[in-house]
């Protein structure tokens, strides 16, 4: 039997390696070992990340940035959502459904979806209704096909149970196929999300003017090295946050399945 390391103990083991290699970072540019006009260290991207936060005329504001990145996922994921889990259980229901979408399933999965941007610019334009589009097309393939393979996977105990106290399908499917299904809807909605925002910086990195994907263009643009390094933090810390969060939703709602608190 392993022996559990103390929950202090474990969370300084999670902090520990990042902090030594800031420190080693920091060091080597304070004695000049790296230098030059790209070069930066931690200190100097704390201190732009304390100046995105302060309203700029060069930058905007940072939580402007972030809601406008964030409101476009969240449209994207909700369309993704109201889409996909339905077909992923009319998928599992009908074998005739079935048939007709899994060969668009296994076109569309492999596909990067910001492949998919310029044939979105071309037929949707370079505003926020490309970027829906992209965002919706990066989730929707996930969210269907864990919905099909969870509802695929409900216990035949638990339908034949159902059946036998004469339960319709519209009764078997609100009462056992999307109670079982849950723990795989949950699934395929926190992957779908990671894929979303992903999907929606490096959208914003062709023709916004507003959002994180554009303040990652706007430091390429002026060889702004800290301006990229604070703004991939902010990324790295709500994209932490979002996962978390799922997690943590996944946890509560499907408690008797074993989620890993470390994934």
């Amino acid at each position: 039997m392993s022996e559990r390391i103390p929950k202090p103990l474990a969370n300084v083991q999670y902090i520990l390696l990042p902090t030594v290699l800031l420190v080693v970072w920091e060091a080597l540019y304070r004695l000049h070992v790296i230098h030059g006009y790209l070069s930066t260290a931690p200190s100097l991207i704390l201190v732009q990340l304390r100046g995105l936060i302060v309203p700029s005329p060069d930058y905007g504001t940072l939580t402007g940035h972030i809601g406008s990145s964030l409101s476009i996922v969240l449209v994207g994921l909700a369309v993704a959502v109201v889409v996909g889990v339905p077909t992923g259980l009319a998928m599992a229901a009908s074998s005739v459904v079935r048939r007709m979408l899994i060969p668009l399933l296994y076109v569309f999965r492999p596909l990067p979806p910001i492949a998919l941007l310029p044939l979105a610019v071309i037929l949707l334009g370079l505003g926020n209704t490309a970027r829906v589009a992209l965002v919706c097309a990066a989730s929707w393939p996930t969210l269907t096909f864990t919905t099909f393979q969870a509802a695929r996977s409900t216990d035949a105990v638990l339908l034949d149970a159902g059946r036998s106290l004469g339960a319709s399908r519209l009764q078997l499917l609100t009462t056992v196929v999307i109670p079982a299904s849950l723990p795989g809807i949950l699934t395929g909605f926190r992957v779908g999300a990671s894929l979303a925002f992903m999907t929606i910086v490096a959208a914003e990195l062709l023709g916004a003017t507003q959002g994180l994907g554009y303040l990652l263009s706007l430091g390429a643009r002026n060889f702004d090295i800290e301006l990229i390094c604070a703004t991939l933090i902010v990324i790295a810390a709500i994209g932490l946050t979002i996962d978390r969060a799922l997690w943590a939703l996944q946890r509560r709602f499907s408690s008797w399945e074993n989620v890993d608190a470390d994934l």
